[in-house]
């Protein structure tokens, strides 16, 4: 998680299993927002914990969020090149999204953000940016893009 200080100051910060978490202010407006990176769990055995992370993250804070990183969740067969999917988890996801109100602020780039890096390649999407929709209205132009992916198995995304 990084922050321009130019244009953001770091109120406060904090460090869950799964979620870094800090709350901003935009230095021109005083506009307060939660902020959380995200690192999910591969492992089928923690995927609820991870949930119910999210959860609680989203319960705890009265201001608006921005939540973003690797949630090692796909929504949809269409996020996986070869649509091997867990439905369970898909509607696990989707639930935690729809049940908070957030928004997904589209990355523009790459179709896939992780691949496995064989000869015939798994690819997914995995890696996603959300707000929620009082962020969404204070900053409408909000968007993101995907990177190079060197040398890692995710391609980066930068808000901007």
């Amino acid at each position: 998680m990084g922050f321009d200080t130019d244009i953001f100051d770091v109120l406060d910060w904090y460090i869950l299993d799964y979620l870094v978490c800090s709350k901003v202010k935009h230095k021109s407006t005083g506009y307060i927002f939660g902020c959380a990176t995200v690192y999910g769990t591969a492992s089928d055995e923690f995927k609820q914990q991870f949930i119910n992370e999210l959860h609680s993250f989203m319960s705890s804070s009265r201001d608006p969020i921005m939540i973003g990183g690797d949630f090692n969740l796909v929504r949809c067969q269409e996020d996986k090149n070869n649509g091997n999917i867990d439905f369970h988890w898909c509607d696990r996801f989707n639930e935690w999204i729809d049940g908070n109100g957030l928004l997904e602020i589209k990355s523009i780039g790459w179709r896939f953000t992780w691949s496995n890096n064989q000869e015939s390649p798994v690819m997914s999407l995995i890696d996603r940016i959300f707000c929620s929709i009082e962020l969404d209205q204070m900053f409408p132009l909000a968007s993101a893009k995907t990177l190079p992916r060197r040398p890692s198995d995710h391609v980066p995304i930068l808000g901007i």
